[in-house]
């Protein structure tokens, strides 16, 4: 045997043989309807046989010309990329419900399976460029005639003679050089082509990929680029826009020249009409139709600090995949949509007390400070589960990228405080505990209350509720700051902690991230589990590459159910009787704790419900302060009350039945003694007062104190 491209090539010439016997000649069915051949000869059969032998003869001496010029070099293997590709599509990400909040490409791709495939759109794209697509072997040699007909005696093309076929094969594997070899190429590797895949693979790949303007590519993308929707919601009308595309699609693209893109589809509206595809009337009809497009944002990213954070957790997930980018994905997150929206609007809601914060900051003599100075953060996860249903990194996305929920670190001042009495709570400490509120000096370290009332009783549970910081303090101490953090790192704390006093008081960094895993850790009832962005990731043949497994194990270690009741109902007193005051009426619903750092650069409340847990943060990302006015209290609490009033159901606490083991009675907040007129207070049944008279003045044994009621 000879030459094996030399052989392929021979073997493509005789089907262009075949191809051209097979076709009965008359001239009405060559040539436009109307119009035949300039002859003054009557028999047709003869003209044939003349015209053929021409072309023989031509096809000879092409054959020849190919031989020399190189043309014989054809490699056919290219096609074999054909056989397996697989048009590109975007990942994308879906919210709970399934909606999508972003689609992450190079290159805009909505694939479209062949199922799903409107057979219109089929029919519509087949009228406008290969009306003989399924009867033709790669070349149609009825076009090809009738488009150097049009060419040589009427100076116009009527028709274009390309088939779908070769215009596949031009864009994945040749150039678009307006050369002789190139089109000689072009039509072997269609003939090729078409004796290797099958004609619905063919118009897949076409239908797919084929750029289509606006940033288009694919007929799914064109839909919701041209018209906002997706492709099974087209009308027939706007089908036939998005497939006179084909031919040109800068030229006919209606964002540039509306009326050139009305005149195409028009086109192939009554191509359309004439291949039978639709009736008289009906392209009657859908020609008078108002083409109404799309001019909004493209593909906005909802929940954009939400969607980075999701997209880097994805990532990590499938770190065997350079990038994300085109590869079909379907990433389900846990985002609840309606409850994003909430939040964004509470944060808006709240501009203009945070600008008023702002402008008592401390300024350059003649220099405004901006409002956007102040920074804001929202984070909010499902107690069930702790699956992430909103966040907000930052007021303005456009201005700053950077997620202040999962990327900053700052110190939560008070709201650590929880984790410091949620262990001494686990270590055998009541709320009743009595001492005297007094200055302290621990090896130098002399915290200070946020005010100056000392020298007064007070209970641990009073202290907690107010935010006083000296009895965190010696609880710290007395209990070991070491174990204090091995607690709060058993909770979900991940950033590292300093093992320093000043920690019990929130002086070490965290990232808010870290506080919602903690809060909710309490809010569970001590089941540990990490907050989480991504349920499942699909890829685009429906295999499941990850699916998140829930984490139902309680943690002992960590918090028992017992010890979370008693510290919740502690925070339900923030509420009732402290720094949250401003809310009472919320503690029916919610627990939580304020923090204020230093020179208020950071405000803070954190809490949940029986349902939701949230935190929110106002401050400043770098070191200014905003004002001594500013506080959790009056800057965060507002903003997370408004979050949870907008988002969730408000079931009360008080309809579930507190653990077995515990029980309420009324203790003064000052010294801890049982009174009537006390303030409820809960204890395990065999550590109560009733049974302990004398607990109330057990204290904090703390040598370091200045004075204290052990040596009164």
């Amino acid at each position: 045997m000879g030459h094996p491209i030399i052989e392929n090539i021979c073997h493509v010439f005789i089907n262009i043989f075949f191809e051209l016997s097979l076709h009965h000649y008359n001239s009405t069915s060559i040539l436009p309807k109307g119009q035949r051949f300039p002859t003054p000869w009557k028999g047709i059969p003869l003209l044939f046989i003349f015209i053929f032998s021409i072309f023989i003869t031509l096809l000879g001496a092409g054959f020849s010309w190919a031989y020399f010029s190189g043309l014989y070099a054809v490699d056919f293997t290219q096609t074999e990329f054909l056989k397996y590709y697989q048009p590109r599509d975007n990942t994308v990400f879906l919210d709970k419900k399934g909606d999508i909040i972003y689609e992450h490409y190079s290159e805009f791709h909505r694939y479209v399976k062949p199922p799903d495939m409107p057979e219109m759109m089929i029919k519509a794209v087949i009228s406008a460029e290969d009306r003989s697509f399924y009867s033709h072997h790669g070349l149609d040699f009825k076009a090809i005639i009738r488009a150097t007909y049009a060419n040589v005696f009427t100076g116009s093309q009527l028709q274009g003679a390309s088939t779908i076929t070769q215009q596949l094969v031009r864009n994945f594997l040749l150039t678009k050089d307006k050369t002789f070899i190139r089109k000689a190429r072009e039509a072997l590797f269609s003939i090729y082509l078409e004796k290797e895949v099958s004609k619905s693979r063919i118009l897949d790949l076409y239908l797919n990929s084929m750029y289509l303007g606006n940033r288009s590519y694919g007929v799914g993308s064109a839909a919701y680029n041209y018209f906002g929707k997706p492709i099974y919601a087209l009308k027939i009308h706007e089908m036939a826009l998005i497939a006179g595309l084909f031919q040109a699609p800068h030229r006919y693209n209606p964002f540039i020249n509306e009326k050139l893109g009305k005149k195409r589809q028009l086109y192939v509206l009554r191509a359309m009409y004439e291949e039978g595809y639709i009736s008289k009337e009906q392209f009657a009809e859908y020609s008078r139709k108002k083409l109404e497009y799309f001019r909004g944002i493209k593909h906005p990213k909802k929940a954009p600090y939400f969607v980075d954070f999701a997209l880097s957790e994805a990532e990590k997930l499938l770190p065997q995949l350079n990038t994300l980018k085109d590869k079909g994905l379907r990433i389900f997150t846990t985002l609840d949509l309606n409850i994003q929206e909430k939040a964004e609007n509470v944060l808006k809601k709240n501009d203009h007390m945070i600008n008023t914060f702002a402008l008592s900051m401390p300024r350059e003599k003649g220099k405004e400070v901006p409002g956007h100075a102040i920074e804001a953060g929202i984070v909010l996860n499902n107690v069930a589960n702790g699956a992430i249903l909103a966040m907000i990194g930052g007021r303005d996305y456009q201005r700053s990228q950077f997620n202040r929920a999962t990327q900053a670190r700052r110190p939560p001042g008070s709201a650590f405080k929880p984790i410091v009495y949620g262990y001494a709570l686990s270590r055998g400490h009541k709320w009743n505990e009595a001492f005297l509120v007094s200055p302290i000096n621990i090896s130098g370290y002399k915290p200070k209350n946020h005010s100056s009332n000392y020298l007064t009783e007070s209970t641990l549970l009073q202290a907690f509720y107010k935010s006083i910081n000296t009895p965190a303090v010696e609880l710290a101490n007395r209990l070991g700051i070491a174990n204090v953090i091995g607690f709060a790192q058993s909770l979900g704390i991940k950033s590292p902690l300093r093992s320093e006093l000043g920690t019990a008081l929130g002086g070490s960094e965290v990232s808010m991230l870290d506080l919602l895993n903690a809060y909710h850790t309490i809010a569970a009832k001590g089941k540990k589990t990490d907050a989480y962005a991504i349920e499942k990731i699909v890829d685009g043949e429906g295999k499941v590459l990850y699916e998140h497994v829930p984490n139902t194990e309680v943690i002992e270690s960590a918090l028992d159910g017992t010890t979370s009741f008693l510290l919740t109902e502690g925070l339900r007193d923030v509420f009732r009787y402290g720094t949250a005051a401003s809310y009472q009426y919320m503690h029916k619903y919610a627990a939580g704790k304020t923090g204020t750092t230093n020179d208020s650069r950071d405000t803070w409340f954190c809490g949940f419900t029986r349902n939701l847990v949230a935190i929110t943060w106002v401050g400043i990302d770098g070191s200014a302060a905003i004002s001594k006015r500013a506080s959790g209290a009056n800057l965060a609490l507002p903003i997370w009350a408004d979050l949870i009033n907008a988002v969730d159901a408000k079931h009360s606490f008080d309809d579930t039945a507190p653990p077995e083991d515990v029980l309420a009675m009324n203790i003064n907040p000052k010294y801890g003694t049982a009174s009537s007129q006390g303030i409820p207070m809960w204890f395990r049944k065999n550590a109560s007062p009733e049974n302990d008279p004398l607990s109330a003045y057990k204290g904090i044994e703390s040598p370091n104190a200045t004075r204290s009621i052990f040596n009164r």
